[in-house]
This record gives structure tokens, C-alpha cells and sequence, in this order.
């Protein structure tokens, strides 16, 4: 069992690493003009999640037509490839994306959503993927 867990750290740890470069490799463009970061970490309240977060690094608001054309195809792409989760129980299955502005509240959106709501501003977005569910 000790080694068993021990596996599992390290598979944890590069599917955190895996997340990590596609999300820098399809948001390249935001990251490297719009003062936007990258961030990934396992989620202690979903089992087996880990967790994507797209946020201002001022935690200001920006512009969601700034942003938009960038997030959406990178979520829509991450969906085909992972199982992805809304971040708890209260939700309905496919509202997997939350959106949060610069006073930390957040809204749970769908992909059709995220692409029809008149969204104004956002400071951050946050995606939980199950790392023993790829599709």
C-alpha cells in the first residue's frame, strides 16, 4: 500500500504538470499580454480534482470581449480531452466553469453559457478536472 501511494503522488503531480502546459501552451497569447496567470493545483474537496485557475494577477477585472475568444475554444478543448466537474454537488453536471470578479464572488457557467451571456467583466475563472477520468 505504501508504494501504492506513493505511485499515485507522483501521477497526481505530473497530471498537475500536464494541465500546467497546455493551459500555458493555448492561452500563450493572454498570458503574455494581458498581466493574466496560470495556476494549478490538486482541489481538497472534490476526490481525485484538480483544479485550473485563469486570473488577473492584480485581481482586477478585465474586459470579458478581452478574454473570451481565448478561454472559451481553451475550456471546450479541455472538455473534450478530460472529464470535467463543477466545483460542488449544488450544481448542476455541466455548469463546469466559474467565473469570479474582483470582489471574489462567482458565478457557475455551461461552455453554451460562457458563450451567449452578456458577461461584462471577470478577474478570474476556475475549471476542476478528474484525473482518473480522461475521456
Amino acid at each position: 500500500m505504501k508504494y501504492l501511494k506513493l505511485f499515485e503522488g507522483f501521477y497526481i503531480k505530473d497530471f498537475i504538470n500536464e494541465l500546467k502546459e497546455i493551459s500555458e501552451m493555448y492561452l500563450a497569447y493572454l498570458l503574455d499580454d494581458n498581466n493574466i496567470e496560470v495556476s494549478t493545483y490538486e482541489y481538497q474537496f472534490i476526490d481525485d480534482c484538480v483544479v485550473i485557475e485563469v486570473y488577473s494577477v492584480d485581481d482586477k477585472n478585465i474586459k470579458w470581449n478581452k478574454i473570451k475568444d481565448h478561454l472559451i475554444p481553451f475550456v471546450e478543448i479541455l472538455n473534450k480531452k478530460y472529464k470535467l466537474v463543477p466545483e460542488n454537488t449544488e450544481l448542476n453536471d455541466d455548469q463546469i466553469v466559474l467565473v469570479w470578479d474582483d470582489n471574489t464572488e462567482t458565478s457557475p457557467f455551461t461552455i453554451e453559457e460562457l458563450k451567449s451571456h452578456p458577461i461584462k467583466e471577470a478577474s478570474g475563472i476556475s475549471i476542476y478536472v478528474k484525473y482518473n477520468n480522461e475521456i
